[in-house]
């Protein structure tokens, strides 16, 4: 309760002299323009990894069947 309201009081994004956000900070075809163009390796070397990832954790978690 006590850091709520010193995050209330205290904001400093509303202190004098801060500089505001610029126009579509944050929107998605910023984002999205960012993310593809300056960092596409990156990203694609991470979509590898969380694919490699995700067949390892459903090999693990599968019942191995003895065969008769």
């Amino acid at each position: 309760m006590v850091e709520a309201a010193v995050l209330l009081l205290f904001n400093p994004l509303s202190l004098p002299g801060t500089t505001p956000l610029l126009e579509g900070f944050g929107a998605p075809e910023a984002v999205a323009a960012l993310l593809f163009r300056d960092y596409l390796l990156p990203f694609e070397v991470i979509s590898v990894i969380l694919l490699v990832a995700m067949v390892g954790a459903i090999l693990l978690t599968r019942q191995v069947r003895r065969a008769r």
